[in-house]
C-alpha cells in the first residue's frame, strides 16, 4: 500500500508510526466509480483510508433517491 505524503503546510490526522505500519500491513483496495464499499447495520472488518478520489457518505433518501450525508477524500 503506497500513500501520497502529505504536502508542505498541511496537518496530518495520522502520524508518521501510524503511516508506516499502513504501508507495512495494510492492503490497497481500488474501488469503482459507484461502487458500495460498506453497507449500513453490517458489522465492520476493516477501515479504509482514502489516498485518492472521493468517497461519498449516502443513505436511502425518502422520495426513492441517494441523500449525500459526507463526502470524503484524502
Amino acid at each position: 500500500m503506497t500513500a501520497p505524503r502529505q504536502p508542505a503546510g498541511e496537518a496530518s490526522l495520522v502520524d508518521e508510526a501510524a503511516l508506516a505500519y499502513l504501508r507495512r500491513d495494510g492492503r490497497e483496495v481500488r474501488c469503482g466509480a459507484g461502487q458500495t464499499i460498506v453497507h449500513r447495520g453490517a458489522p465492520g472488518q476493516a477501515f479504509f483510508v482514502v489516498v485518492s478520489g472521493d468517497v461519498e457518505i449516502r443513505l436511502p433518501g425518502s422520495d426513492g433517491g441517494q441523500l449525500v450525508l459526507n463526502r470524503l477524500g484524502p
